[in-house]
């Protein structure tokens, strides 16, 4: 099979991947995602990685019925960044992050990852025991009803 038969992702690719984590939505009010993408691309990389959501639950889209629209975002950064990777030639890969959802456990503590002791997997570095704090950013086991949500 010659190269240009080949589906992109068994080509050469030279990836960027954009973590949008905003707890307090300082930036995400300025991110679009034709500029991530027009970012990816002046750095060459022909591939640009994004997350549809944030590890808090909120989404980087319009219209959806698995999380809140992050508040502060302006715009669609999901529909913008593939609008203009199709415009400009660069594969966009929408990320779902199935573990960390602060969102779904604050509704389903029941779909949380727990250790031995039977309390939730933190990713954050904080004891869970740790008396007037707030989980921030539980770990969802994939083996609960929330696989069928995501």
């Amino acid at each position: 099979m010659g190269s240009k038969n080949k589906p992109w992702w068994l080509k050469p690719v030279r990836v960027i991947q954009f973590n949008i984590e905003d707890r307090y939505g300082t930036f995400v009010s300025k991110i679009s995602g034709k500029d991530l993408v027009k970012f990816a691309h002046e750095l060459g990389a022909n591939v640009l990685v994004i997350f549809a959501r944030d590890p808090w639950g909120r989404v980087y889209y319009r219209g959806s019925k698995v999380g809140p629209t992050h508040p502060k975002m302006k715009g669609d950064i999901v529909r913008e960044a593939i609008e203009e990777g199709r415009r400009l030639g660069v594969k966009v890969v929408v990320m779902i992050g199935h573990t960390a959802n602060k969102y779904v456990y604050e509704t389903h503590t029941d779909w949380a990852q727990v250790n031995v002791r039977g309390e939730p997997i933190l990713l954050e570095h904080a004891p869970y025991n740790v008396e007037g704090y707030e989980v921030e950013w539980p770990q969802i086991c994939i083996n609960s009803p929330y696989i069928e949500l995501i």
